[in-house]
């Protein structure tokens, strides 16, 4: 049941009807950066570099298509799909950096959770990483 919402502020996430991963119930986007300060001769900071942008990315839904199952696994890209036109540039508008060509937002950890009384309910944890170009994967052996 979609919900009324009275005024102009963004309420929900939009239901993404073809997903194969999860029904997101809840996005959180947390930008992160490193900082290292330069102090004068008597120790008062009077610059700082601010690098190593990211963005740590946690969400949590319904597994979308019973039988398929939740199948994202550690170190997949993801797509956020069900995320609104309004927020699809949440990563360039947080951290203020263009990303690389094939940026993406990559599975750190993953975890399913099922009941005998609720549906199967999966949380994904992710980092996006502006400058790493998702495409260039490399396995060890």
């Amino acid at each position: 049941m979609s919900a009324t919402v009275f005024g102009t502020a963004k309420f929900g996430i939009a239901s993404e009807a073809s997903s194969t991963g999860l029904f997101a119930a809840n996005i959180n986007y947390n930008g992160t950066s490193e900082v290292a300060y330069s102090p004068n001769h008597v120790g008062q900071d009077v610059g700082m570099s601010i690098y190593n942008e990211s963005i740590d990315v946690t969400l949590d839904g319904v597994v979308a298509v019973k039988g398929a199952g939740f199948v994202v696994g550690i170190a997949d890209a993801v797509t956020l799909a069900n995320t609104t036109v309004d927020s699809l540039t949440v990563t360039t508008d947080i951290l203020k950096v263009t990303p690389v060509a094939n940026a993406s937002v990559i599975v750190t950890q993953s975890s399913l959770k099922r009941s005998n009384t609720g549906f199967e309910m999966g949380d994904l944890t992710c980092v996006y990483k502006p400058g790493i170009d998702a495409t260039a994967t490399y396995t060890a052996s």
